[in-house]
């Protein structure tokens, strides 16, 4: 620390106020807030000297000081011919500039194919106005449409259907708030009833059955679609890859309250919704839902969007507003960016 140094040797540093600290490091600033450090005053001395600046944090020095070796100056350059090699090498050096990082996404050979198809399936729809992304199966389609038929989910959403119907009936103040959350759904277009024929043995493309699942908390309601709930063994979150966690991390969005007198919280309303399903996996978020309060037929319905209870909706939302930050970065402040890439 700046106070604990000897600087009777600098004289261009006698009169800058360091604050007396005497103690370990408790916090370590990440990257992500490396413009606080950028200098806004600096006070310099003769050639070979400290340096001075004060950052967003206060004043701190920098320099060499004490008992000095001949001045030496190290350039390393390198080239392969190894094409893999060299790939491996940017991927090193060069990572940053990705949507993803390296750091992020580890050595996880799944985590590489969930970005992947995250990647190459991302596309804007004009007439809805939102971003279409496809699912990060484990596998590859054929042998998800192999598992999926080898195990009965509708049966298994049935019964749960069933058992959530008796939880209501037994409780009208659930019912009501959790029917003015499911017509929610229709109202604004993420869900729609489709032909209840059963040929599920007969599919070409991933389908699965979700039970309704009601979290109730802080006196809000939530639905959720049970992606955990099993069958033969089997659960949709079983087949998808939920990695790698891109999300910023919350101590480092935390920390930009420090940075300004006044700090702003705001919130994508219904985040994962407003991000449909690929048509490649469109079938896959099936339920069955009540027609009508008395509970006596159930219908089936498709969830068109990403849902809350898959193990990859917060993959693909997150690499959704990545995605958005890099597309509108030419047209807006560069606060606008940051924002969008650090601060959700």
């Amino acid at each position: 620390a700046p106070c604990q140094r000897d600087f009777t040797s600098q004289s261009h540093l006698r009169n800058i106020p360091f604050p007396k600290v005497n103690g370990p490091v408790q916090l370590i600033i990440g990257a992500a807030h490396y413009d606080a450090t950028m200098p806004v005053e600096a006070r310099r001395g003769p050639s070979g000297s400290l340096t001075a600046f004060r950052c967003g944090f206060g004043w701190t020095v920098a320099g060499k000081s004490g008992r000095r070796s001949d001045d030496t100056a190290v350039i390393n350059a390198i080239h392969v011919d190894n094409v893999a090699l060299s790939k491996s090498l940017d991927r090193m050096f060069y990572h940053d500039f990705a949507i993803v990082s390296e750091e992020e996404m580890g050595q996880s050979e799944e985590n590489r194919r969930a970005v992947k198809r995250v990647m190459e399936t991302i596309y804007f729809d004009e007439k809805l106005q939102k971003y279409v992304v496809g699912l990060p199966w484990r596998y590859d389609k054929e042998k998800i449409i192999e598992i999926i038929k080898s195990v009965n989910a509708r049966a298994m959403t049935i019964k749960r259907t069933k058992s959530l119907r008796y939880k209501l009936s037994n409780n009208h103040d659930l019912r009501d708030r959790v029917f003015k959350e499911m017509d929610k759904f229709v109202d604004t277009g993420v869900a729609i009833e489709i032909d209840p024929t059963n040929d599920d043995a007969s599919i070409s493309s991933p389908r699965w059955y979700l039970p309704i699942h009601v979290v109730e908390e802080r006196n809000k309601t939530r639905i959720c679609h049970d992606g955990r709930a099993e069958t033969g063994g089997i659960c949709l979150n079983e087949l998808l890859i939920g990695g790698p966690n891109i999300m910023n991390v919350l101590t480092e969005v935390l920390m930009k309250f420090c940075l300004y007198k006044i700090g702003l919280m705001t919130d994508i309303k219904a985040f994962f919704h407003n991000v449909r399903v690929h048509p490649e996996d469109a079938d896959t978020f099936r339920y069955m839902w009540f027609t009508d309060k008395s509970m006596r037929e159930a219908v089936v319905m498709l969830f068109l969007a990403h849902i809350f209870g898959s193990v990859s909706s917060s993959l693909v939302t997150s690499y959704v507003l990545r995605h958005h930050a890099e597309k509108v970065k030419p047209n807006f402040p560069e606060n606008v960016y940051e924002m969008l890439r650090h601060a959700f």
